[in-house]
């Protein structure tokens, strides 16, 4: 888990880390250019489901450790809202450095499948 979750947050921070210059400074693909690199629509587009993700996955962790009845989904809900909230942190620091706003709530079709 800690693996994935610093390199999702590594991500966030700079995608140059991850060998991504390149690609995100191809001028076709730059969407505005910002003290920290060029950015895309790609970029914004996974701050956005980063988000998104959060959003979703920290209200399922929670419905998990409210309602769960057995160890093994107290321990799934947990590393759901642990691991989202550092990752949902991150992105709503970041995402407003290069002019990227996330969403507030989830989107209609999450709400209605997670019921929240």
């Amino acid at each position: 888990m800690c693996g994935a979750l610093s390199l999702t947050l590594a991500a966030l921070a700079h995608p140059g880390m991850l060998g991504l210059q390149n690609v995100s400074s191809d001028p076709s693909r730059v969407s505005a250019s910002t003290p920290y690199g060029p950015l895309t629509a790609g970029d914004r587009d996974f701050v956005v489901k980063v988000r998104s993700a959060g959003l979703r996955e920290y209200s399922s962790g929670r419905t998990a450790l409210e309602k769960g009845t057995s160890t093994a989904v107290h321990t799934a809900g947990r590393h759901l809202v642990i691991g989202h909230s550092a990752l949902d942190a991150t992105c709503r620091r970041i995402a407003p450095r290069p002019g990227i706003t996330p969403p507030d709530q989830p989107t209609p079709s999450s709400r209605a499948l997670w019921g929240r």
